[in-house]
């Protein structure tokens, strides 16, 4: 087994300094420090810290001999206020951040009766003085934490477990707290504080949770065991008596099952096996099926798909852009209520859900509203309808998807719609596919909204088959930096205002954030993060507002608040609330909507997210104006990179 990285008994200057950025140039890596006011640039193997800790680092020249990250006051009361719930939550973070180091003996001072200058809000300061007073151990335990290497920022998961007996369960076994989302580096140092070798069998488990834990970020279920084997040996180094005494030990723990010779979380595999015993009653429900309401606007395809969603308990309706998917959905749902059936749609977005609406004219709720999604949980309760379409069907997760079968009664009816070559869901499983040949499936063909001959959707055939685009009629202009996309954006700006910028990734040149910040400077200069008329996206689900993550709206108003509106009503946010510019979107955030001008930004920066599905995506964002931009080398790799495919044992449950 290889043993983590360990610093070298060197001797050289010390510094104490604030890290303002970290950097990785192929094998060598680095960062900056601020000592005494001054940017220092050092080489070598930084601790486990983010932008803005605090280090004590030994240095021999500009070279790292040793770094130690050195806990501040102020980020364990981040971490600590961050433990609150309710509304008063954002705002006591918020003044978390304005006093720093302070905060502690501003609330006990409020506490006492002396109130803090303003702008503090006293709802927010009278919520964290309760909080201070009820939770006092949890703040100490998150400083006795920080003692074992433990840093606030990884903590939350674990205190809500384990509570103020969060420390002692880290000393008995650091890698246990793997279990809690605690990063591999960060549980090495832990181990090293409490003088546990570098090559204690216990890691073995919690490198093998670790590599499951990453698998499911990019979408897998679970990993088959000998690609997780050969995960441990190629990235780890374990030999193979290693890897069974790690896997047996994971098993034995409780950290992993392992099941057909596959190895999930706990909580995964029960997912994966709930949604497959769902999908089947479900789909096996005894039905009356159903005539479709006659409607001469339909075509042979679209009538065929009314006809299977009135025959059967759970089916798919799958199409590409401009086939009629809206149309067909409308037409579902007459024939539904006609024959009496209270019918329901849903998406799985915000965005998504008020598409449907106003294409439809009736309701429509996000997933999350309609099954009762609390911000941690789902309902339970039964679904008091007849029928549930839902659109945008690609963007289900195992969990998603597997949450809305268990609260359909027996004898309900589920119509699944969507696109399966747009991009999957973030979250672990992609069941659409899986479905798809094991259910009642329609597909819809022919083209409606567009022309067959529309250059939008030649470029997108082209780029889900695989061919390099050329000569599509959408119009490419090289832009290698956000000075010339903004540049782009206004050759191309209509009484609308510019067009919606698309991008894969957030960092970068042409990442969201640097064109966000070149198109408010452009189009809305002035100061302050929001500012009146910017664009704005709901980052998070919001319960107390009503708003859904991924709605867009426009900033009023900003000063100690932000007040946006959305859809015709004003909303008040602090300055630290769910808001982030929407002048430039990511692919993945702009999935589920549509807009009359699109331009689709790519660069080879974000080439780990570059796929065909991810440049398609994109493209059929464009209701009727597509420009396309970036490095034409990004739209080649889009076109020669298949979705990789996400390991899951569905569609096998399925069979």
């Amino acid at each position: 087994m290889s043993a983590p990285p360990s610093a070298d008994n060197q001797s050289g200057t010390t510094v104490t300094g604030t890290l303002t950025r970290r950097w990785t140039r192929g094998a060598e890596s680095g960062g900056v420090l601020e000592v005494d006011g001054k940017s220092l640039t050092v080489t070598g193997l930084l601790p486990a810290a983010p932008v803005g800790a605090t280090l004590h680092a030994e240095l021999s020249g500009h070279t790292l001999i040793h770094a130690e990250r050195v806990v501040t006051s102020g980020e364990i009361d981040l971490a600590f206020y961050g433990l609150m719930t309710g509304i008063q939550r954002a705002g006591a973070l918020a003044l978390t951040r304005r006093w720093g180091d302070s905060a502690s003996q501003m609330v006990a001072a409020a506490t006492r009766g002396t109130p803090p200058p303003p702008p503090a809000a006293p709802s927010v300061v009278r919520a964290m003085c309760h909080h201070a007073r009820r939770q006092a151990r949890l703040r100490q335990t998150l400083s006795d934490l920080s003692e074992t290497g433990l840093w606030p920022e990884h903590a939350a998961r674990l205190l809500a477990a384990q509570g103020a007996g969060a420390t002692a369960f880290v000393r008995g076994n650091p890698y246990l707290a793997v279990q809690y989302g605690v990063p591999l580096e960060v549980l090495d140092t832990m181990a090293r504080r409490l003088g546990i070798s570098a090559f204690d069998p216990r890691r073995g488990s919690a490198l093998a949770l670790a590599l499951v834990n990453e698998a499911a970020a990019d979408g897998h279920t679970g990993l088959p065991r000998g690609v997780l084997a050969g995960k441990l040996t190629e990235q780890h180094a374990l030999e193979s008596t290693e890897i069974g005494a790690a896997l047996k030990a994971a098993c034995a723990g409780g950290l992993l099952e392992e099941d057909a010779g596959w190895l999930y979380t706990p909580q995964a595999l029960r997912t994966e096996r709930w949604l497959a015993g769902d999908v089947i009653r479900v789909m096996e429900a005894d039905i009356t099926a159903l005539g479709p309401a006659p409607s001469e606007r339909l075509s042979e395809d679209q009538r065929a798909a009314v006809g299977l969603a009135c025959r059967e308990a759970l089916c798919v309706i799958t199409g590409g852009p401009g086939t009629g998917k809206t149309t067909t959905i409308g037409a579902v749902i007459t024939s539904l209520e006609a024959a009496g059936l209270t019918t329901l749609l849903c998406a799985p977005t915000g965005k998504a859900a008020a598409r449907l609406e106003q294409a439809t004219g009736r309701a429509a709720l996000t997933l999350h509203r309609l099954l009762g999604h609390d911000g941690t949980h789902f309902g339970s309760g039964m679904l008091q309808a007849g029928a549930v379409v839902v659109d945008e069907a690609s963007m289900l997760s195992n969990e998603l998807l597997g949450a809305l079968l268990r609260c359909v009664p027996d004898g309900g009816r589920v119509i699944l719609v969507g696109d399966p070559d747009q991009l999957p869901p973030v979250d672990p499983g992609w069941p659409l596919p899986a479905l798809i040949g094991r259910v009642p499936a329609a597909r819809l063909s022919r083209v409606h909204r567009q022309g067959a001959s529309s250059p939008v959707l030649e470029l997108a055939g082209m780029l889900i088959g695989g061919e390099r685009p050329a000569s599509t009629g959408v119009a490419f202009t090289e832009t290698g930096s956000a000075r010339e996309v903004v540049a782009l954006a206004h050759a191309h700006i209509t009484a609308d205002g510019p067009p919606i910028i698309l991008s894969a990734g957030r960092n970068g040149a042409l990442g969201t954030r640097a064109l966000n910040a070149a198109m408010q400077q452009n189009f809305n200069p002035g100061s302050g993060a929001l500012r009146p008329g910017d664009p704005v996206i709901v980052t998070v689900n919001d319960r107390q507002s009503g708003l859904m993550n991924g709605q867009t709206g426009v900033v009023l108003s900003a000063g100690h608040t932000v007040e946006a509106e959305f859809g015709g009503e004003a909303h008040r946010f602090t300055l630290n609330g769910p808001l982030e510019l929407a002048y430039a979107l990511s692919v993945h955030r702009a999935q589920g909507s549509e807009w009359n001008a699109v331009m689709v930004c790519l660069s080879p920066e974000h080439a780990r997210l570059l796929t065909r599905t991810l440049a398609y995506t994109a493209v059929t964002r464009a209701r009727t104006t597509l420009i396309a931009c970036g490095l034409r080398a990004a739209w080649d790799t889009c076109a020669a990179t298949p979705q990789p495919a996400r390991h899951s044992r569905l569609r096998e449950r399925l069979s």
